[in-house]
């Protein structure tokens, strides 16, 4: 049981650890950490990802993505390929810059 205990403690501080590192870089680049979370989302798929499968990957409902993902095109951090322009958006996929 010691192990296991000792085990969990090292996970714990390196989590609080990966966590400081995160919350840095985020507030360097001026965004939050539910920007970062979409922004890694999209950046483990090349082609790009719709607001409904940010929305299913991140576990956010889709008026939540399309307020981050309207802060991050402000931000130049990510675009659209507009390959739809029927004014259906949540058909297009985001891409990071």
């Amino acid at each position: 049981m010691r192990n296991f205990s000792e085990i969990a403690v090292c996970i714990e501080n390196i989590n609080k650890k990966i966590s400081k590192i995160k919350r840095e870089k985020t507030a360097q680049l001026g965004i939050k950490n539910a920007h970062f979370n979409c922004m890694m989302h999209i950046d483990l798929t090349p082609d790009g990802l719709t607001p409904t499968e940010i929305s299913k990957d991140c576990n956010v409902d889709k008026a939540f993505v399309s307020r981050i993902t309207a802060d991050l095109i402000r931000g130049e951090f990510i675009c659209t390929n507009q390959k739809f322009n029927d004014g259906r958006k949540y058909r297009n996929k985001y891409i990071l810059t």
